[in-house]
């Protein structure tokens, strides 16, 4: 995994709920957010992202962390966006250490 995803990953595995979202589940969600026809706020998706359930209030003690997360995951999102558009979609995927397969 490149090194400037490994903060994100990080950051999705710290969230506190019962199966936070892996880092190959996030960008295929952003790709089908991408894809979808109707435009989709990003306050209604991120919630799903950070599994917050009330009042959509992210899981962070400092706003810093708040605004490191959001941008971190908008750009992740744009950068599936530009690289779709330029039909050259690499999607992050779960490789076997063991023997290279994609899982």
């Amino acid at each position: 995994m490149p090194s400037r995803f490994r903060r994100l990953d990080g950051a999705l595995a710290d969230l506190p709920v019962e199966e936070p979202m892996l880092l190959t589940e996030l960008d295929g969600f952003l790709i089908g957010l991408i894809v979808c026809p109707e435009p989709i706020p990003a306050d209604e998706w991120m919630t799903v992202i950070w599994g917050v359930e009330v009042d959509g209030v992210p899981p962070f003690d400092d706003p810093l962390d708040v605004q490191w997360f959001v941008k971190a995951v908008a750009a992740r999102r744009d950068a599936i966006a530009r690289d779709l558009s330029r039909g050259k979609l690499q999607p992050i995927l779960d490789v076997d250490e063991r023997d290279g397969e994609v899982l």
